[in-house]
């Protein structure tokens, strides 16, 4: 039978293969967002993380983020905060201290935390999958704070509300049009990132579940609906934490490149999920009959923030070029701080090319005549970047 280690604050240091080093970290290359209140001891008592036993080279730590008042032993113990070490992949489970009390953008600086110290402890990036207002959170958390967007690669909601929903907590977690508003600009995700939103159809807390679902024009993101993929299924929103074809999902979107794809399910459609019982936050959700509560007022840093995730770097090798009629290989890479950025279009000329997982394009170019040469990068949401290819004169012998 296997076992999973529950870590201890004197044994967190040593998950995923940390070092003093890499946990006292240097300050992030992008932007940093906002202060915030929460601090890295803090959040390392609120962390529940269980290691793999074969863990997977190179793989991305998972942050499971609960919603409103689901602690982490609550929404993830004999779930995912299983299922995934099983898998290769480490995983650390968040509770949020009294998280219906808490406005939105409070509760985000847990996840803003949490996404920072386990990248401190892994330096290879972060993983999030959350639950019901843990989505909002996540979202909030890596639109206004530039470095943690550019440390997460998937997020995969499960029933977080997108666009306005019926239903929205009596304490003000879960977000009214302003807050949306505000969270959707300039878009859903960040450009670098994988969405996955999986609903339910039997959704009794987000009303419609369609609310839940990212728009189809959205590249970088998937929709997809338990029913639409196992059809009669009976999941209601807190069953999306245990159910087998949920679990399926969840490894697809974060096992290989891009969202989860439906045929991923294949097979577990046929296991029922485990009975589930009530948890107390589902009052919170629920409260007020479904009345919608004043919104919470809107931080100072919304207001002022750019619209913008950050701002590329574009490095071009070789940057200068001797006259020749043969061609010479050109490599571009686009980073946000010292993280390469993926699905960047990089313009040489009429040459438009795209960025893969490692922020790299490459091209041949002949560099027949003596020029200088601007080459752009850009990507949605980013401010542009820029740099120069110098073709000179051969020197004379």
């Amino acid at each position: 039978m296997r076992t999973t280690r529950t870590l201890t604050l004197a044994t967190a240091a040593t998950l995923f293969g940390a070092t003093a080093a890499s946990l006292a970290g240097a300050a992030p290359a992008v932007a940093a967002g906002p202060p915030v209140s929460v601090s890295a001891e803090t959040v390392r008592g609120a962390l529940t993380c269980r290691s793999a036993p074969a863990p997977r080279p190179l793989r991305r730590p998972v942050l499971l983020v609960p919603g409103v008042e689901g602690t982490a032993e609550e929404s993830f113990s004999g779930g995912l905060l299983d299922a995934l070490p099983a898998k290769g992949l480490d995983a650390c489970a968040l509770t949020v201290p009294e998280s219906s009390r808490r406005s939105l953008a409070p509760a985000a600086e847990w996840v803003v935390a949490a996404v920072r110290e386990l990248d401190r402890r892994s330096g290879v990036g972060v993983d999030v999958v959350s639950h019901s207002q843990g989505a909002l959170m996540t979202r909030w958390a890596t639109r206004w704070w530039p470095d943690v967007g550019a440390l997460v690669d998937d997020h995969v909601s499960l029933a977080g509300p997108i666009a306005s929903s019926e239903r929205r907590s009596s304490a003000g977690v879960a977000a009214g049009p302003r807050t949306l508003a505000a969270l959707n600009r300039p878009g859903l995700l960040a450009p670098s990132m994988d969405g996955t939103a999986i609903t339910t159809d039997q959704d009794e807390v987000v009303q419609p579940a369609s609310s839940a679902q990212y728009p189809e024009e959205l590249e970088n993101a998937a929709s997809i609906s338990v029913q639409e993929v196992c059809p009669g299924r009976v999941v209601d929103h807190r069953g999306l934490l245990f159910d087998a074809a949920v679990r399926a999902l969840v490894l697809d979107a974060l096992l290989r490149p891009g969202p989860a794809a439906a045929g991923a399910v294949a097979g577990s459609c046929a296991s029922a999920p485990p009975p589930t019982a009530a948890f107390a936050g589902l009052g919170a959700l629920l409260g007020g009959g479904g009345a919608a509560p004043s919104e919470p007022p809107l931080p100072d840093y919304v207001a002022s923030s750019p619209d913008r995730f950050g701002e590329l770097a574009l490095e071009l090798r070789p940057s200068r070029l001797t006259r020749t009629r043969l061609k010479r290989a050109l490599r571009f890479v686009v980073r946000v701080g010292d993280r390469p950025l993926r699905r960047a279009t990089v313009t040489f000329g009429d040459d438009e090319l795209e960025t893969n997982e490692r922020g790299e394009a490459r091209m041949n170019y002949k560099p027949t005549r003596t020029t200088t040469r601007t080459v752009k990068a850009v990507l949605e949401g980013y401010s542009p970047a820029r740099a120069t290819l110098r073709v000179v004169k051969p020197k004379r012998r």
